[in-house]
């Protein structure tokens, strides 16, 4: 018979975003405020991105969405800030 038991890791945090997008959207970007540059982009079914930590706070954060066909105006939130999160004791 086998035994099984959890192995503590050392922590390894995390910005979490746990995006709730607008139905319309099909993709949405994620910028670093400071400097422009685009962090993640995809399509708008996937919901939780995990960050480096430094976007924790400061609000340094944007998320853009918008739809392909391009029937609505593009949406941005700016000053986003990501949750802590310990992705290696989860």
């Amino acid at each position: 018979m086998f035994q099984y038991s959890k192995i503590s890791l050392a922590p390894l945090y995390r910005a979490k975003l746990d995006l709730d997008l607008d139905p319309q959207a099909e993709r949405f970007s994620i910028l670093d405020r400071n400097t422009m540059t685009t962090l993640y982009t995809g399509k708008a079914d996937r919901s939780v991105i995990h960050l480096n930590n430094n976007f924790t706070s400061g609000g340094n954060l944007m998320v853009m969405i918008l739809d392909d066909n391009r029937t609505f105006n593009a949406a941005v939130i700016d000053g986003v800030d990501g949750q802590i999160f310990d992705v290696a004791n989860t």
